[in-house]
């Protein structure tokens, strides 16, 4: 009796850890998409939505933050003295 209460708290435990995640990265996702707050524009690439932000003269440089990244790593210290 006690394993198969277990085993039931053990799955339950499971598909709400799982439910949680995808709830989480799903509101990541639609704040990326409707944009941070952090200005600059969107503009389409093979069928999704890339936001950019343009400043500064002088020649391009393209900066890529990583998956856990924003926009404001770059903006806060880096975008400056570059």
């Amino acid at each position: 009796m006690i394993s198969r209460r277990l085993a039931v708290s053990a799955l339950l435990f499971v598909a709400v850890s799982a439910g949680a995640t995808l709830w989480r990265a799903q509101s990541r996702a639609t704040a990326a998409l409707q944009g941070s707050g952090d200005g600059g524009a969107f503009v389409s690439v093979d069928g999704g939505r890339v936001h950019y932000l343009q400043t500064g003269a002088g020649p391009d440089l393209v900066l890529i933050h990583g998956a856990s990244g924003s926009l404001r790593d770059f903006s806060l210290a880096l975008m400056p003295m570059l």
